[in-house]
């Protein structure tokens, strides 16, 4: 009995998981760029406070570039990884998922890391 009571309600839990995650998902996608713009605008407030306040003598405009500079490729990493992978795996264009998962299919054995990866086929390449 209580079994089946937990059962039920690790169904009911994994359901309303599933629905927020989609709806979280969702949101982020319709929302993307706008959260690209907050993004961009929080750090750059950041990145000019600090710059503001720093206790470096700023000389001319290439030690204000030598300053930002990092704050700048630390902001725009994110959404340069996020642009180039909705490049390569546009949405939509994904193939389905096999109906058969190969992985289960042959004659499969364990084996060890250490093993693995000093085989040929599976490991690194070897010189």
């Amino acid at each position: 009995m209580a079994g089946l009571h937990f059962r039920r309600r690790y169904r009911h839990f994994h359901r309303r998981l599933e629905t927020r995650s989609r709806r979280l998902v969702r949101s982020f996608a319709l929302h993307m760029e706008w959260l690209i713009s907050a993004w961009l605008a929080l750090f750059g407030l950041a990145a000019g406070w600090r710059i503001v306040t720093a206790t470096v003598p700023l000389h001319g405009a290439l030690d204000l570039i030598a300053l930002f500079l990092p704050y700048a490729l630390a902001a725009l990493a994110p959404i340069a990884g996020y642009r180039i992978t909705m490049a390569a795996f546009p949405p939509g264009h994904l193939p389905a998922a096999t109906s058969i998962r190969f992985a289960r299919v042959g004659s499969w054995r364990r084996i060890d890391a250490l093993r693995a990866h000093s085989h040929p086929q599976i490991g690194r390449a070897h010189d």
